[in-house]
């Protein structure tokens, strides 16, 4: 399943990264979690699917749905967000018996790249943004960014999870 958000951190190039994930062998599920969308219905299609795949947000809260040894692939958004992404989902899901797998995005697959370019410091030096505060950092990291994902670069992402499941 490839959750896409709804407004913050979705994937811009969506049709190229389900034509680079189906073309690793995977059946992909595309999936925009909408209010009319029930929990039971949404839960039988997770527990269907061996991998959950999304940038990080509230839409892997569906992991808990996933059986276990079930793969959650998180997409890490740029700006430092690794340490959140395995406080709020990757630490849960592993402690659920599920494997956990990060793939960090670049500098150059987030669309703050293109909106402030490479000099600016949200796209340069992270850090100094979160050292002026976490309402800083969550204006640009968590609400302004976009995420237009590499699908090159992606690939061995997509082949260690393969990988992971024939195991």
């Amino acid at each position: 399943m490839l959750i896409n958000r709804g407004r913050t951190r979705k994937f811009v190039n969506l049709p190229e990264i389900v034509t680079a994930v189906q073309n690793a062998g995977f059946e992909v599920v595309p999936i925009e979690p909408r209010r009319d969308l029930s929990v039971e219905e949404l839960s039988r299609i997770v527990d269907s699917c061996d991998v959950l795949m999304g940038a990080h947000g509230a839409g892997l809260t569906n992991f808990f749905f996933l059986r276990t040894n079930a793969v959650m692939l998180q997409v890490v958004p740029w700006g430092h967000m690794e340490h959140s992404s395995m406080v709020f989902y990757g630490g849960p899901a592993r402690e659920m018996r599920l494997r956990d797998v990060e793939y960090s995005i670049t500098a150059e697959e987030s669309t703050l790249y293109d909106k402030y370019g490479k000099d600016h410091p949200v796209v340069n030096d992270p850090e100094s943004i979160h050292k002026q505060g976490w309402q800083l950092g969550m204006k640009y990291y968590w609400i302004e960014q976009d995420i237009r994902l590499n699908v090159t670069r992606f690939a061995p992402t997509l082949q260690q999870v393969l990988r992971m499941l024939r195991e």
